[in-house]
């Protein structure tokens, strides 16, 4: 994803040190854009037969699942296991819930379930059926969340290159010597396929087919709304993620190397739980620069904001070293930077533009 640099003109307030926050006062505020229309469209089974090419009968037949054999809380809008072409369902949908993530095979995967408001997940495997693409075997994980801000969430936790709208909403694929890894959002929905190295043919095309198959009867949504108050000009690629219960959902890395492993006491201090929304974007802060982290959190009430504010102003004054730069909330949202010296001496601050793109109450 490619953006546009906003360089500033007006110069940021004098800046306050604490022990280990700063406060920065930040220029008048402009009105906040539009939020953009969302999607309407119903659930409903796709049919297949009116649009589905012909395809080369493949010398080997793959047997389709018995659907009256799937998990009785499949999702009813799935495809037919034969409807999507080049693949088959070969394995009837099993779901497990919260507190069954250990059934889930990928451990990564399993511990990003537990920060985010899932409501189930449903896993089922497919076999190509094409002699175009041969011998491949493609396991899902279709995880229905709460909210599309949950789903959004799971999304940029799994990916780390900048996503297309090529699949779904938004979808990340990559291919290695083992096969094709992709994941999708779409509405509350997100989709994680793993699919085994192929004889022969393109499997990440056909891998991306699949999962336009699967994620077509749903609904779309909205990005979560956080991220239309964070400015879009200089942000890198593949540095989003939204949080909603704990820090943990974001590379280890960023954890480790940005919060300094301080991301527990961040985290209870501004009381990340199922009623707040976190998003982290890393930003371009000039050549051979680290890049700027920025957050906001968005809560139920100002009061709460308020409260947050306090307890965070309160932990950072007990590090030795500044890492944060905190502002005051504006109503109900609360934001910084993780890295206060990028912001600082960054040409292009981003907390000014933060506050100028937020309600004013």
């Amino acid at each position: 994803m490619k953006w546009d640099r906003i360089v500033l003109a007006a110069a940021i307030g004098m800046t306050i040190v604490l022990a280990g926050c700063q406060k920065s006062s930040t220029p008048p505020e402009q009105k906040n854009p539009p939020a953009p229309a969302k999607s309407t469209s119903p659930l409903t089974r796709h049919d297949a037969a009116k649009d589905k090419p012909s395809l080369p009968v493949s010398k080997e037949e793959v047997k389709a699942a018995d659907t009256g054999k799937d998990d009785p809380a499949a999702p009813g809008w799935l495809p037919k296991p034969d409807e999507i072409p080049g693949w088959v369902r070969t394995s009837n949908v099993k779901v497990v819930y919260p507190g069954q993530w250990d059934q889930l095979e990928n451990q990564l995967l399993k511990k990003v379930m537990e920060s985010y408001s899932i409501k189930q997940v449903a896993m089922m495997e497919f076999k190509s059926s094409s002699p175009n693409v041969t011998g491949a075997t493609a396991r899902i994980v279709l995880a229905e969340a709460n909210f599309g801000d949950d789903a959004y969430g799971v999304f940029t936790s799994r990916i780390t290159a900048a996503p297309d709208a090529s699949v779904g909403s938004l979808a990340s694929f990559s291919t290695d010597v083992t096969g094709t890894m992709g994941d999708c959002w779409q509405g509350k929905y997100y989709v994680h396929a793993s699919a085994t190295k192929s004889a022969q043919g393109d499997l990440r095309i056909s891998v991306q087919k699949l999962v336009a198959g699967l994620v077509k009867p749903i609904p779309s949504a909205d990005p979560p709304a956080a991220l239309n108050y964070l400015p879009t000009a200089g942000r890198l690629a593949g540095q989003v993620w939204v949080v909603r219960k704990n820090l943990d959902s974001i590379p280890p890395k960023i954890l480790t190397e940005v919060l300094a492993g301080k991301q527990a006491d961040i985290t209870k201090s501004l009381d990340l739980n199922a009623d707040t929304l976190m998003a982290v974007v890393g930003y371009d802060a000039g050549a051979n620069e680290s890049p700027n982290y920025i957050w906001i959190v968005q809560y139920p009430t100002a009061k709460i904001a308020a409260e947050a504010h306090k307890r965070l102003e309160a932990v950072c004054a007990k590090w030795s070293k500044p890492m944060m730069l905190l502002e005051q909330p504006r109503g109900k949202f609360l934001f910084g930077s993780f890295t206060a010296d990028q912001e600082s001496l960054s040409t292009m601050q981003i907390l000014p533009q933060t506050r100028s793109l937020l309600p004013k109450s």
